[in-house]
């Protein structure tokens, strides 16, 4: 017999925005919200979800990430990174909303990146734009990001494993590339999807992926990665963003 969840839903008070993507914090504390117009939001786990913070953006935010280290105990350490196309990398204090440093990412000269992805791997923010991988090191503001890998396309989405020094890369060929997280070589290429991979999720040696305009999601052991070990078909078929997340027992996915 199969067991039954018992959902509780809670309603989000003076909220006169449409979501784009939610994202818990670290420490379970608040919710971090992108939305269709120039904002972020900060929303806090009172006895109702309420934005607690805006925070003004110069275009509609690409890519938002948690500090994965976030403690809201811990004042230092209460961060986010955002980004919007051509604009520089924010951190900035999901406390007051103050930017605590900023990060460019340029393609040569002064031409400004266009980056789409974010990622925290140590003490460094790496960031996705077009055919390239960049690095910032987090207490360098000062400096330009380096690139560190070239890429056939577009970089969609980052995501580093919990089990191995390891990260995967969504392009927008439907390419996925499995990148060594400490040197940035790559150690394996793989194609099962033919349109842009913008949502993946490490769970232990799987990864779990989708991709634009398609309706099925792979899950693939990197230990055996040539042929995936199951996929399945969702209603999906769209250029939306979707979301995949997981516990213990259950694959969520946010269509």
């Amino acid at each position: 017999m199969e067991d039954k969840i018992n959902l509780s839903f809670k309603p989000l008070q003076n909220i006169n925005f449409l979501p784009r993507r939610l994202s818990w914090s670290p420490d379970g504390t608040s919710i971090l919200v992108t939305s269709f117009s120039t904002n972020n939001e900060i929303l806090r786990d009172t006895d109702f979800l309420s934005s607690s913070l805006t925070i003004k953006t110069p275009s509609t935010v690409t890519s938002c990430i948690w500090y994965p280290l976030m403690d809201s105990n811990n004042p230092a350490s209460c961060a986010f990174a955002s980004v919007c196309p051509f604009c520089p990398i924010q951190l900035i204090d999901s406390n007051d909303g103050h930017i605590r440093a900023s990060y460019r990412c340029q393609y040569g000269g002064d031409r400004a990146a266009s980056l789409t992805s974010l990622m925290f791997n140590g003490s460094s923010i790496l960031a996705g734009g077009t055919k390239t991988l960049f690095m910032c090191d987090i207490s360098r503001p000062d400096q330009y990001g380096i690139p560190v890998l070239k890429c056939p396309g577009s970089i969609l989405s980052i995501n580093g494993s919990e089990t191995s020094a390891c990260m995967s890369i969504g392009l927008t060929s439907g390419d996925l590339i499995i990148v060594d997280s400490r040197t940035y070589q790559c150690v394996l290429n793989l194609k099962f999807h033919n349109h842009g991979l913008d949502s993946q999720r490490w769970i232990n040696n799987c990864l779990i992926t989708s991709a634009r305009l398609e309706n099925e999601i792979y899950s693939i052991d990197i230990r055996s990665p040539n042929i995936p070990s199951y996929h399945f078909e969702t209603e999906r078929k769209t250029s939306r963003y979707i979301s995949l997340s997981s516990n213990v027992k259950y694959l969520i996915i946010g269509n």
